[in-house]
């Protein structure tokens, strides 16, 4: 499906297909957005999360229960408010909270704004707005394909993105500069273990139970981090299958993960990629609805 769990934010409504659906906020503007893509807003319509976000701290509530719990006045919140929730989220997600949106911690749904609209597509915000293709930047030269720019920079003209250290004001279209997340401080051993164990954990229980109705794909090599990702999943009873993309030349990239799928009894797929245009081809995989990945 074409632009799948895309947005735009915008002054005006914009419906792309029917499968497209339109939400007003508080502040007059839209959230226009693919219908697979989830939007929860407060019942104030000030503050919404657009994308899937969940709780990695044990103690604290769900992300989405607490839009309620906050209070927006005059479309204002402190960022300091939002640093400290956002310290214990995990997911693919943006807040918005007013004028204001936040991304997840490394930017990873994306945000492309004009001076007039936001969206998650390059592609889409270009087509409705018709920007022309400007000349890479002279300080790079040789770009490693066409869609890579320094910095906030896009290969459209008055097409610019969002970083993880920027907060974009949609009315204006400004930003500012926001603190990353915090470094851990912990240094003894066992105890930074038992932090690392505690928030995966508890981030793998909230994921699978965030996505109850469908599979969960994790995508693996032969590294330690993949095993690490498997073993977690075992230990914690969550059902899970196993795909890798097929490499040539990388025996046990191709082949360890495959074994592993099937001393577990786990469901185990190839996704290869075609080599005329590097695009990806999912092999031997057939269904409906959503895949979920766990990049390990």
């Amino acid at each position: 499906m074409i632009h799948n769990r895309q947005y735009i934010i915008s002054p005006d409504r914009q419906i792309i297909d029917n499968s497209w659906k339109s939400i007003q906020l508080a502040n007059g503007y839209y959230i226009n957005y693919q219908s697979n893509l989830p939007v929860n807003i407060n019942s104030s319509k000030t503050i919404a999360i657009i994308g899937y976000v969940w709780q990695t701290n044990p103690l604290k509530k769900n992300p989405i229960s607490d839009l309620n719990s906050l209070i927006v006045e005059d479309f204002f919140i402190s960022d300091d408010t939002v640093y400290n929730l956002e310290q214990d989220w995990c997911g693919r997600y943006l807040l918005i909270i007013g004028d204001k949106i936040y991304t997840d911690a490394v930017g990873s749904l994306g945000v492309f704004y004009t001076p007039i609209r936001v969206s998650s597509s390059l592609a889409l915000l270009r087509s409705i707005e018709n920007k022309p293709i400007i000349k890479p930047y002279e300080a790079i030269s040789k770009p490693p394909h066409a869609n890579y720019f320094a910095g906030t920079g896009t290969m459209y003209d008055e097409i610019k993105r969002l970083l993880p250290c920027q907060v974009l004001n949609f009315r204006t279209m400004t930003t500012v500069i926001r603190p990353l997340l915090p470094s851990i401080t912990e240094s003894a051993p066992q105890a930074l273990l038992h932090l690392f164990e505690e928030r995966f954990f508890t981030s793998l229980k909230n994921l699978r139970e965030l996505f109850a109705n469908n599979d969960i794909w994790l995508m693996t090599t032969a590294g330690r981090d993949s095993r690490c990702c498997i073993a977690a999943f075992e230990h914690l009873g969550l059902n899970f299958n196993m795909c890798t993309f097929w490499r040539k030349g990388r025996y046990a990239d191709n082949n360890l993960p495959r074994i592993i799928a099937r001393k577990l009894h786990k469901r185990f797929v190839f996704l290869r990629r075609q080599d005329t245009d590097n695009q990806i081809g999912i092999c031997n995989y057939v269904g409906g609805g959503t895949m979920p990945i766990v990049q390990a």
